[in-house]
């Protein structure tokens, strides 16, 4: 039986709705260029026509704030029904997927689903407001409900777990990650993909004032005596670089390939759905938010904020 999923886009500069609908459903290249997402078109126009779907789930239903938006990403997605409102969309669907990442919307959005016991996926960050931590914590812990950043398995990264699963590189001290944009919403990117290779709590973060307004650098005390740093370059070109540093060598990665770890991601969520296990342990999820949010305040207090000062 083909379950019914439900898809909520979108936000400013984020394609999301399109690539997810698009590797459940397929696509028309030449309605997402249209829509202005030439980008996206240009890698999935790549990909074999086996690549795309997922088990027995289709992107069947659309809502987003701009009628006229839903109906691009219907047509160009192949999406029978734009919901006229969430309410409707909750009645007609299996499962949900927030895929916008604007993160102040994510709990008004998400929170008729989760009370009505839907599955939902919630795009990264999940969110930045501990109020809000609080109340996605449970649905975190039932497996209903998964947040993540698709780096979390991005495909440039499987080399790496093999080297350290032969200890090649010895003991990582140092992580050194660039992104493009802002801490609040791509500080997580990175901050997924290290959790995933190597599991690790923040002890305490601070963000060094620097000259440059559009470059802000974090340096992460974890425990097992590793050192995180991310820099955020606000102006700059596309990239998500990790580089670990262990004391018999180095790994350096520049994770481009969009498509496999979307569709890692979503595979995942749809694994969570059939099972109620969580793909991502929880705890991992809501440390990583309290992180994020420590950060800013760094930035805000001029000083060094211990994680434990971030109570939920």
């Amino acid at each position: 039986m083909v379950k019914k999923i439900g898809i909520i886009g979108f936000s400013e500069g984020n394609g999301h709705p399109y690539s997810f609908s698009a590797i459940f459903n397929g696509y028309q290249s030449d309605l997402i260029r249209a829509a202005n997402w030439p980008v996206i078109a240009d890698y999935l126009d790549k990909k074999d026509k086996a690549d795309f779907g997922i088990s027995s789930y289709h992107i069947s239903h659309v809502w987003s704030q701009d009628h006229h938006e839903s109906i691009k990403i219907q047509k160009a997605c192949y999406i029978e029904y734009v919901s006229k409102s969430l309410d409707e969309m909750c009645r007609d669907v299996d499962v949900v997927i927030i895929a916008r990442d604007d993160v102040e919307s994510h709990y008004e959005l998400a929170k008729s689903f989760l009370e009505s016991k839907k599955s939902v996926f919630i795009d990264k960050p999940l969110t930045l407001s501990l109020e809000h931590l609080s109340f996605f914590e449970p649905y975190l812990k039932s497996g209903q409900l998964m947040s993540c950043s698709s780096l979390r398995y991005a495909k440039e990264l499987d080399d790496l777990k093999l080297q350290l699963q032969k200890k090649e590189l010895g003991k990582i001290h140092l992580i050194k990650g660039t992104v493009i944009g802002s801490w609040e919403k791509y500080g997580i990117h990175l901050l997924e993909a290290i959790q995933e290779i190597i599991p690790f709590t923040v002890e305490a973060i601070t963000e060094h004032k620097l000259s440059n307004k559009d470059h802000r650098s974090f340096i992460l005390e974890c425990d097992k005596d590793l050192i995180i740093t991310i820099d955020v370059l606000e102006k700059t070109t596309k990239i998500f670089q990790l580089d670990f540093h262990g004391e018999k060598g180095h790994f350096t990665c520049n994770i481009s390939d969009n498509f496999s770890s979307f569709k890692r991601t979503l595979t995942r969520f749809v694994k969570q759905f059939e099972t109620n296990i969580p793909q991502i342990s929880p705890l991992q999820t809501i440390h990583l938010m309290k992180i994020l949010i420590a950060g800013n305040l760094s930035r805000q207090n001029s000083r060094r904020i211990p994680i434990s000062e971030i109570n939920s």
